[in-house]
Order: structure tokens, then sequence, then C-alpha cells
């Protein structure tokens, strides 16, 4: 989408780390960055995950609860 290593976006994560990182499981820019995705999209919610895993199985424990399916059959 912008090419490969644009300065603008080398230069934010330069930013980033040396404003130190988080490790664990969620950073405190979540919540302002999911915000920020609300009003881009008009969405109501919006989620950050660490792997397409962890999306897939929020993805599938919403449809159970909105079909009001469960996991047997």
């Amino acid at each position: 989408m912008f090419g490969y290593q644009p300065d603008f976006i080398v230069k934010a994560i330069h930013q980033q780390i040396e404003n130190g990182f988080e490790v664990g499981p969620q950073h405190e820019l979540a919540g302002p960055v999911c915000k920020l995705i609300c009003e881009f999209t008009g969405a109501d919610r919006a989620a950050l995950c660490n792997t397409g895993s962890e999306a897939v199985l929020g993805a599938m424990r919403i449809a159970r609860t909105v079909t009001g399916r469960s996991t047997y059959r």
C-alpha cells in the first residue's frame, strides 16, 4: 500500500521503539487505535489480535453467540 519501507512508517517505528514497547496482552495505545478504526470505518467496535488464529477464534465465538449455536451438535 505504501511501498517498501516508507520513510514515515520507518520513522514512526523507530520512535516507538525509543519510547518503549509492551510485551504482554495489550499495549496502552490499543484503545485509542481501536477508537480511530471505529471512527474511520463506522463500526461500533474493533479489536486487535496478535495472530490470525486468535482473530478466527474471536469471530467463531461471536458467531456462536449471535446464532445461539453451541460447539456441540
